[in-house]
């Protein structure tokens, strides 16, 4: 699991354009929807003054904006072969 927080600017939080991101493996049965990494994460939001801010996204999610862009193509082979991690159907043809 990884958070990215862009919610600070010029030592303040700026809730109106901020947003805390976090990033995990969607094959972890902890966040699928019943596991206590998910359950932890609606309790937060159901109690947070801004809930807003706070989102998920899988790791399979984020590299499959990349791997449509041939440049990136070796940030995506190199999350795959460490990680593991694929995207199904994201694959671009090789030239």
């Amino acid at each position: 699991m990884c958070l990215l927080a862009a919610t600070v600017r010029q030592d303040r939080v700026e809730t109106a354009l901020g947003h805390a991101l976090i990033i995990y493996d969607e094959r972890n049965p902890a966040f699928w929807p019943g596991g206590k990494a998910r359950s932890a994460y609606d309790a937060v939001c159901a109690t947070s003054r801004h809930s807003g801010l706070l989102r998920t996204a899988s790791w399979q999610r984020v590299i499959g904006l990349p791997s449509a862009v041939r440049d990136l193509r070796w940030l995506v082979d190199g999350l795959e072969a460490k990680y593991g991690l694929s995207t199904p159907g994201n694959t671009l043809p090789t030239p």
